[in-house]
């Protein structure tokens, strides 16, 4: 019955699709003159009340969907049903829904087929083949937070051959005392450019990885003044765990092609937002339908976020929407501005793109995100109005050219 409902909830014509207007344009990127604008499908989108928030997700060569979670029950969990630190769903068929007979958990949460051995957060998540890896803060003894908190560094976590051996690889990128202040490291991981199954129709042997600068505004989260930047690594694809294989886009020649440099200090950014609110490119996805690659950036908080395309990984960037709050903190992306900032945070974790559910023309897309605190009770995804966003929430979208 479940499953019915949200089929038939995605039957509903396009006519009812609702699209939040951006609040500001861009300064920081042309307009994409490949894509006009962004639909997105609230109405049809889905929430799951499960108490786990993040939910970056890869295809699996396996074809299957990977997501990781924290410190909730995964699917059809709850804050204390199958409660745990790091956890990793695994979604099968290739339907954009999630239901009791898709959806499971393997590596921690509610009925899960392993035992969650590691606790921390990843905000990213790529299949390599049959190998998987995150990116994120990984709890060791001693942190300040505690195993359900977000320690104050960020390294590469991985499971070689399947989804459920999850291990710190101590390759560790920054790192900060307990006010966030930087003590090592210049750049700080975002998230990793997905391509296919097992990452499959990648152009190279590499694997991409934003990030940021090592700052206080990285670890505390505040509204950042000035430019924001985003900067550019690659590594071999059998090498994700070595922290010296990493090279970052030191600057690009007379041709506009990338410098690589192993020295992390010599980086230069690929993006910079000059926006009052400036946001960072945190992920990027390969859409094989329109040949190009879709850039998601988010700012402190889930309503602020933007999309761009881009022929490469490092671009040139355009812009194809750009959402952020009103001076008061309302509205912005999906309406997830108002209530979500009094009752609670409202942070930005993650909205992530599945390419298992991009169609063949590259024009309908869905994105999983999260936040915490409660959505405002008149949000654009009427399953989650009024209710918590430390959930799964699922969104569909269309590129119009």
């Amino acid at each position: 019955m479940y499953s019915l409902q949200i089929k038939l909830l995605c039957l509903v014509t396009s006519l009812l699709a609702m699209s939040t207007a951006p609040a500001f344009a861009s300064p920081s990127a042309p307009h994409s003159s490949l894509i006009k604008s962004m639909v997105w499908h609230w109405p049809t989108g889905f929430n799951q009340q499960n108490g786990s928030d993040l939910w970056p997700a890869t295809w699996g060569a396996d074809g299957n969907v990977y997501v990781a979670f924290g410190d909730g029950g995964g699917f059809l969990g709850s804050d204390s049903l199958g409660r745990t630190s790091f956890g990793i769903g695994m979604i099968t068929g290739s339907d954009p829904v999630i239901t009791a007979d898709n959806a499971s958990n393997i590596f921690g949460g509610l009925h899960a087929a392993h035992r969650s051995t590691i606790n921390g957060k990843i905000g990213s998540l790529i299949a390599v083949g049959s190998n998987f890896y995150g990116v994120g803060g990984i709890y060791r003894p001693g942190d300040p937070k505690g195993p359900s908190g977000a320690p104050n560094h960020s390294e590469i976590v991985y499971s070689i051959g399947d989804a459920y051996s999850w291990q710190d690889a101590h390759c560790t990128f920054c790192s900060a005392d307990s006010k966030g202040n930087p003590t090592s490291g210049v750049f700080c991981p975002g998230g990793f450019v997905n391509f296919g199954r097992g990452n499959a129709g990648a152009p190279d042997n590499f694997v991409y990885l934003y990030g940021t600068d090592n700052s206080k505004n990285y670890w505390v989260g505040t509204n950042a003044t000035g430019p924001a930047y985003t900067y550019l690594l690659r590594v071999p694809g059998n090498q994700v765990t070595t922290l010296s294989a990493y090279q970052c886009v030191a600057g690009f020649d007379t041709a506009g092609k990338p410098l690589w440099d192993s020295d992390l200090s010599h980086r230069k950014p690929i993006f910079t937002d000059q926006n009052a609110k400036p946001m960072s490119i945190g992920e990027a996805f390969y859409n094989a339908g329109i040949h190009r690659y879709i850039g998601v950036a988010q700012g402190v908080y889930v309503n602020q976020a933007a999309f761009y395309e881009a022929p490469n990984p490092w671009g040139p960037w355009k812009t194809i929407a750009y959402y952020n709050s009103n001076a008061d903190n309302t509205g912005g992306w999906g309406n997830l501005g108002s209530s979500a900032f009094t009752v609670g945070h409202g942070d930005s974790l993650g909205i992530h793109f599945i390419n298992a559910w991009t169609s063949k023309d590259g024009l309908t897309m869905w994105a999983t995100f999260s936040s915490d605190g409660n959505a405002p009770a008149d949000a654009d995804l009427a399953p989650l109005a009024g209710k918590d966003m430390d959930s799964i929430s699922l969104v569909e979208v269309t590129l119009v050219k």
